[in-house]
């Protein structure tokens, strides 16, 4: 090979190097961008919610929608987040008995969530939030599925059994047993919240 070809490999093989490192550097810029953007969303969900509960301690219920709705809008895209925002959502519809009809819908959103939610803690978290939900609206069979739901789903994780989600669980199945006078039952549940 002669100079000339030499210089010419080395200055292609400089500009190939240089050309990847530039892709390597825009593609980790792009990477932190997004994930810089997606914390700065979620802090700002979370900002909305306390917002929200503010505004609800000061009986503001224009402004508790109003950040309900905003905390929704920036949680788009976050199964985590939307469940979190639609929780608080219907249970503050069903809570203040604004719309029951509303409070429904939120339910609805949240039960949407299930096929895309990988996290197991997460579906046994949905499922009670469900069990909440239809116990407040006087479903108790579908209560009383959801709850089960939420156990078999948490049981299923062996070790990695989420003891808060477990005992909330239990502690909801005592109270609906305990309003439909069955006592033994509801102190079975006790007992098992309890552990």
């Amino acid at each position: 090979p002669t100079m000339n070809t030499l210089m010419k490999t080395k200055e292609n093989s400089l500009s190939l190097n240089l050309f990847v490192k530039l892709i390597l550097s825009i593609s980790c810029c792009f990477v932190y961008t997004e994930n810089t953007q997606a914390q700065k969303r979620d802090v700002l969900v979370k900002e909305y919610l306390n917002e929200s509960n503010r505004c609800a301690f000061e009986n503001k219920k224009d402004s508790v929608i109003f950040y309900l709705h905003k905390a929704e809008q920036k949680a788009l895209g976050n199964p985590e987040e939307l469940y979190r925002v639609y929780s608080r959502c219907g249970t503050y519809f069903f809570k203040e008995e604004i719309t029951l009809d509303s409070a429904r819908v939120y339910l609805k959103k949240m039960q949407e969530l299930l096929p895309d939610t990988q996290d197991p803690v997460q579906k046994a978290k949905i499922y009670n939030k469900t069990g909440y939900f239809c116990q407040l609206d006087g479903d108790t069979g579908k209560a009383f599925s959801s709850y089960k739901a939420a156990l078999e789903i948490n049981s299923a994780q062996g070790e990695l059994v989420n003891t808060d989600v477990l005992a909330k669980s239990y502690a909801r199945m005592a109270r609906l047993y305990a309003k439909l006078e069955m006592f033994d039952e509801a102190i079975d549940c006790s007992k098992k919240a309890m552990r």
